[in-house]
């Protein structure tokens, strides 16, 4: 038998389950639907990024092969956006052009359904979250090469939105991210920008949380030591800290820390009023989702 006469009865077979996926996504998005009148009569948000981590988690845990986990979490990326534009068209601001790498960072994390706006600044994508013209907004705020995004992190200081999640996408290009100054001598090596997702809302608590706290300590011996104490007696990690001059007052320092957990976790709550005693200025920017992976 020739190879095209094999081929015709696997790729029928094929055609078969193509015909049978698309029904069952429609069968999917009749339940989805259902949801969303639920979601609009208790005034509930649609885009709940706990229950998106479940639905990755238990289908990775599930899946027998050989479809491999990371397309199949890209397969029901666009599933599940797709899904979410049925219940509501969710806006989102960025720092353009257009299929940029924050643009990539606008659809890795909310599929090719989410209503995009390129914005000139990233100050521009703050204004549109918080007058509402948008529902969220894609920033950036630390390259592997070029460092902390030091416009991000001013802005985020007096902005009332919050953290809602955290995207990393790999560039090919060596480009630094707006508010970056490139290093001299820069080395090559992989070069990852993690986003910022900011919004209105705060993020619902998931298996894989880290909360992001802006802090102004004493100035005074063994402030900062002290400052790590309640972190470290209740075995909570930390990830990152940052620290930079304050625009408000001349010699005092401003620190970013991010710490494993999030802020409804009692460990974590108890660790942050004991923290707040110790010092000047103390504000939570948000608790939210690990970024998972790069692409």
């Amino acid at each position: 038998m020739s190879a095209p006469d094999r081929l015709k009865p696997l790729r029928s077979k094929i055609d078969a389950i193509d015909d049978r996926l698309v029904a069952l996504l429609n069968d999917r998005s009749a339940l989805v639907l259902e949801i969303g009148k639920i979601k609009r009569s208790n005034n509930a948000h649609f885009h709940t990024p706990a229950r998106e981590q479940s639905i990755y988690d238990r289908l990775v845990a599930n899946n027998p092969g050989p479809f491999p986990n990371e397309a199949l979490k890209h397969v029901f990326r666009e599933i599940m956006g797709g899904s979410l534009s049925l219940e509501k068209e969710i806006r989102v601001a960025y720092v353009g052009p257009e299929k940029d790498v924050s643009h990539q960072a606008c659809l890795k994390q909310f599929s090719a359904s989410a209503l995009t706006t390129p914005c000139n600044s990233i100050q521009d994508v703050f204004e549109a979250v918080e007058s509402g013209q948008t529902d969220f907004g894609i920033v950036p705020v630390e390259n592997t090469i070029y460092g902390m995004v030091s416009r991000t992190l001013d802005l985020v200081v007096d902005s009332p939105l919050l953290i809602y999640g955290e995207v990393l996408v790999e560039e090919n290009r060596a480009r630094p991210p707006q508010g970056t100054l490139p290093p001299q001598g820069t080395l090559r090596m992989r070069n990852v920008t993690r986003f910022w997702i900011v919004s209105q809302n705060r993020s619902e608590r998931t298996t894989r949380d880290k909360t992001s706290i802006l802090l102004s300590i004493k100035n005074q011996p063994g402030a900062f030591y002290d400052l790590l104490k309640p972190f470290a007696s209740l075995g909570i990690s930390m990830i990152k800290i940052e620290s930079r001059p304050s625009r408000r007052k001349r010699w005092e320092y401003l620190f970013y820390v991010d710490i494993m957990g999030h802020q409804e976790e009692e460990k974590v709550n108890s660790a942050l009023k004991v923290v707040a005693k110790d010092t000047l200025t103390l504000k939570v920017l948000g608790s939210y989702p690990m970024g998972d992976g790069v692409g």
